[in-house]
């Protein structure tokens, strides 16, 4: 594995270019407001994985648990794979594999955002999103955004295009407003 941060509140991670790190290449379980930024990661099962992080709600200032500005490559599984999360703002990633956000995840930040060239690109599943704007997702082998018993409180201004099966796709106990 890569970079490990286990039960910790503040912290950096950043500017760092993770290559086949085996597995996980940044793991994050049980922060509390933890900045991952800037990284690079190619060559892995997962580039970000996390279990349970906890942020404020907020993109910046103190106490919020941002992900922003990584690059990551096609990985063997998903680009961001990330559960329980509370709070965290993901902005302005780029991802050659998918987005995966399950497990009663709520009151997340989804924006400006990029997939390109996936399975799926943002796979929202058992959560509440609290906002998921500016995002695009397109050459995607299936899905652009497909939710699977979830809700977005605000969306918009997300672009799906020339994904193989449908731009956005919501199953009968999602919705978006």
């Amino acid at each position: 594995n890569g970079i490990k941060a286990y039960n910790t509140e503040g912290g950096i991670i950043t500017a760092n270019t993770v290559s086949s790190p085996d597995t996980i290449a940044i793991n994050a379980y049980s922060a509390r407001a933890l900045q991952i930024t800037d990284n690079t990661i190619s060559n892995s099962q997962i580039g970000i994985e996390m279990w349970n992080p906890d942020g404020n709600k907020q993109c910046s200032g103190d106490g919020s648990f941002v992900v922003s500005g990584n690059n990551v490559g096609s990985m063997g599984g998903a680009g961001m794979k990330i559960l329980i999360a509370d709070g965290v703002c993901f902005s302005d990633n780029l991802l050659k594999s998918f987005f995966s956000l399950t497990s009663n995840s709520k009151d997340v930040i989804i924006k400006n955002n990029q997939i390109i060239g996936s399975g799926h690109g943002f796979d929202i599943g058992s959560s509440s999103v609290l906002s998921m704007t500016g995002n695009i997702s397109h050459f995607n082998l299936y899905n652009g955004f497909r939710f699977t018993d979830s809700n977005v409180i605000t969306m918009t201004g997300n672009i799906a295009k020339n994904n193989s099966m449908n731009g956005f796709t919501f199953n009968e106990n999602s919705y978006a407003s």
